[in-house]
C-alpha cells in the first residue's frame, strides 16, 4: 500500500481481507433488518477526526495529525452502514444535509471512539488501522443488535459502561455439588432473569424464522 504524502490526499484501495470484514458487517445488517423491518432508511453521512501521534499520519484541516473515516449511519436500525477509513488530510466534504440529517452521528462517533476503542489506533500503518476500525464497526453493530433484538427497549440507549456494570461484569461463583454445576450470581434475581431471557431469545433468533 503506498504511503500518504503531506499536501496530498488519497483513499487507499480496500484490500480483500477488509472486504471480508465488510461482508460480515453486511450479513449482520441483513440479519437486523429481517428481524427489525423498516420501511424508511434515514442515512447520515459524516466524517470524524481521530487524533493520533503516529509518525506517518498526516495533518487534518484543524492542524493536528489525524485519521478521518467517513461514516454512513442508519438511524432506524441504530447501526453503522458503512465506513471509509481515510487519512486526516482528506477533505471532510462540503455536502451537508442540513434539513435531512438525523443529528445522531456525533453521539455515535463518541461511542465508537470511546466505548469501543475506535479512537486508539494500534499501528502506524493505515491498513492495520483501517482493519481495526472496520472490526470496531462490526462490534458496534453487534452490540446494537444485542440490545435491540435480545435485551429489549430498556437497554437500547445503554452505553458499554452500563452494559459492563449490569450484565457483562456481574460477580458470581461456580459451584460443583452432587454432580451438578451451579452458577451463583451476586446481582440478584433481576440480573438472573435478564440473562435467562437473553439466552432464550438468542436461541429463538438462531433457530427460528424472522418474525
Amino acid at each position: 500500500m503506498p504511503k500518504a504524502v503531506a499536501g496530498t490526499a488519497f483513499i487507499p484501495a480496500v484490500t480483500e481481507a477488509a472486504q471480508g470484514v465488510c461482508r460480515a458487517n453486511q450479513a449482520l445488517l441483513d440479519f437486523m433488518l429481517r428481524h427489525q423491518p423498516a420501511a424508511v432508511a434515514t442515512l447520515d453521512m459524516d466524517a470524524t477526526l481521530i487524533e493520533t501521534h503516529k509518525r506517518d499520519a498526516l495533518h487534518c484541516s484543524k492542524g493536528f495529525k489525524a485519521y478521518q473515516p467517513l461514516n454512513c449511519w442508519w438511524a432506524e436500525q441504530g447501526a453503522m452502514l458503512y465506513s471509509e477509513f481515510r487519512n486526516g488530510s482528506c477533505p471532510p466534504g462540503t455536502s451537508r444535509w442540513l434539513r435531512a440529517r438525523c443529528g445522531e452521528s456525533e453521539e455515535v462517533h463518541s461511542v465508537m471512539k470511546s466505548d469501543l476503542a475506535g479512537g486508539q489506533m494500534p499501528s502506524g500503518l493505515i491498513g492495520a488501522n483501517a482493519a481495526w476500525w472496520a472490526l470496531m464497526l462490526v462490534a458496534h453493530n453487534l452490540n446494537t443488535a444485542m440490545k435491540r433484538l435480545v435485551l429489549g427497549k430498556e437497554w437500547t440507549t445503554k452505553r458499554m459502561k452500563a452494559l459492563r456494570l449490569r450484565l457483562i461484569g456481574l460477580p458470581g461463583r461456580v459451584v460443583r455439588h452432587a454432580r451438578t454445576l451451579i452458577i451463583r450470581l451476586g446481582a440478584g434475581a433481576e440480573a438472573l432473569a435478564t440473562i435467562v431471557n437473553a439466552r432464550q431469545t438468542i436461541r429463538a433468533l438462531a433457530c427460528g424464522p424472522a418474525g
